[in-house]
């Protein structure tokens, strides 16, 4: 961010919004940044959706919810605990 564009943000924010509100969305984007860097950390843990539940077919640990991928000598398959 230029000097330029720096002062034209606190200009506006200084003139259309109360100190108060200013630090709310500060603090509320600087919780949404660092929520942003430890998501992406977590990203497999984030989309349950993606991961396979119990007994569906699966070729690495990654893939099931369980984080758990067996030999189902039964089933003569690999699935997810």
């Amino acid at each position: 961010m230029t000097a330029h564009n720096f002062r034209e943000l606190t200009t506006t924010l200084a003139h259309t919004t109360s100190r108060r509100r200013a630090i709310r969305v500060i603090f509320t984007g600087t919780l949404a940044g660092l929520g942003g860097l430890l998501g992406l950390n977590h990203l497999e843990t984030a989309r349950a959706d993606a991961c396979l539940g119990p007994t569906k077919h699966c070729n690495h640990d990654n893939e099931c919810c369980s984080k758990h991928c067996f030999y189902d000598g039964h089933a003569n398959t690999t699935i997810c605990a």
